[in-house]
C-alpha cells in the first residue's frame, strides 16, 4: 500500500527445464523469471485507474519437438516469450459498470503451426511447428449493467491489429521475413443473463469482422457470429436440469483462421 488510494503490486515466477536427450539431440537447459508489476490507483468511491507490465513465457511441447501422429517434430523449436502492457480505467455509474483498456504485446518465437507439403517421407500433409514474432495493439471497452431482478446485460468492444512476422510461408518454407495481418481487428460481444432462486439462464454472441487468414496472400475472412443459449433449473440442492444450444442461427461459421476450415456445428 503506497498510500490510502494507491497499491502497488509485485509478483513474480520462476521456470526451471532440466536438461534431458532424446534421439541423440541434446536437450536444452532454460530459466526464466517472469515478474508481474501492477499499480492501482482508487480515484474516488466509483472510479479507479490501473497500469500493468508483466513478462510471459511458454515451453513447447513433446509433442511439438519431437512429434506424434501427423505432427512432424521439430527439436529446434524455441520457447515463447513476451512483454505484455496494459492501462485501464474503471468506473461504476449508478448500475452500470464501465471498463476501458489499452493494451500491448510482444511476443518473441511464437510457437506456430504450418503445413508440410507431402515427400517421399510424409506422404500426407502434415504440420510442424515453428517460431515466428508477433504482436498486437489494441482498445476494449466493456459494459456490465445490473438491470435488476436477477437480470443482468453486458457489451463489449474491441479494436486491435494482431500481427505476425513470417519467416515461412503456410506450407513451411523459408521465405523473407515481414510483418503481416492475421486473425481478426474489430470483435463485439454482448449477453443477456438471469439468475433468481432455482433458475439461471443466459444468452450470448460474439461478432468478429476484419478477419484475415494466417496465409502469405492474407485473404480476407467473412464476419462470424457465434451464438449460445444456456438455461438451468435446480429442482433441489443436488439436482440441476439444463439445456444448451450453440450456433441459435444456425450459420455455417469458419472458427480457424487457419488455412483449413472448421465450421460451427
Amino acid at each position: 500500500a503506497m498510500n490510502k488510494a494507491s497499491d502497488l503490486i509485485l509478483s513474480a515466477r520462476q521456470t526451471w527445464t532440466g536438461q534431458t536427450k532424446a534421439e541423440s539431440l541434446d536437450g536444452i537447459n532454460y530459466h526464466k523469471f517472469v515478474p508481474e508489476l501492477q499499480y492501482i490507483n482508487r480515484i474516488d468511491d466509483n472510479t479507479s485507474f490501473y497500469a500493468k507490465a508483466n513478462k510471459s513465457f511458454m515451453m513447447p511441447t513433446f509433442n511439438q519437438m519431437f512429434g506424434s501422429g501427423n505432427i512432424v517434430g521439430n527439436a529446434d523449436l524455441k520457447p515463447q516469450s513476451g512483454t505484455h502492457y496494459e492501462v485501464g480505467l474503471k468506473k461504476n455509474i449508478d448500475n452500470q459498470a464501465w471498463r476501458l483498456a489499452i493494451f500491448n504485446y510482444e511476443i518473441d518465437d511464437s510457437i506456430e503451426s504450418k503445413w508440410v507439403e507431402p515427400d517421399a517421407s510424409n506422404p500426407d500433409y502434415h504440420v510442424k511447428y515453428t517460431n515466428e514474432d508477433i504482436r498486437n495493439t489494441g482498445i476494449e471497452l466493456t459494459c456490465n449493467i445490473d438491470m435488476g431482478e436477477g437480470w443482468q446485460s453486458n457489451l463489449g468492444i474491441t479494436y486491435s491489429n494482431p500481427q505476425k512476422y513470417s519467416t515461412t510461408t503456410e506450407y513451411n518454407v523459408e521465405t523473407q521475413g515481414r510483418w503481416r495481418d492475421y486473425y481478426g481487428k474489430i470483435q463485439l460481444n454482448g449477453g443477456l443473463s438471469y439468475k433468481k432462486e432455482k433458475w439461471t439462464g443466459a444468452l450470448n454472441f460474439n461478432y468478429m469482422c476484419k478477419r484475415t487468414r494466417d496465409v502469405d496472400a492474407e485473404t480476407d475472412m467473412k464476419p462470424y457470429l457465434f451464438t449460445n443459449l444456456n438455461v438451468s433449473y435446480k429442482p433441489a440442492k443436488d439436482h440441476k436440469i439444463f439445456f444448451n444450444l450453440d450456433n441459435i442461427l444456425d450459420r455455417q461459421d469458419i472458427t480457424t483462421a487457419a488455412t483449413s476450415s472448421f465450421y460451427t456445428m
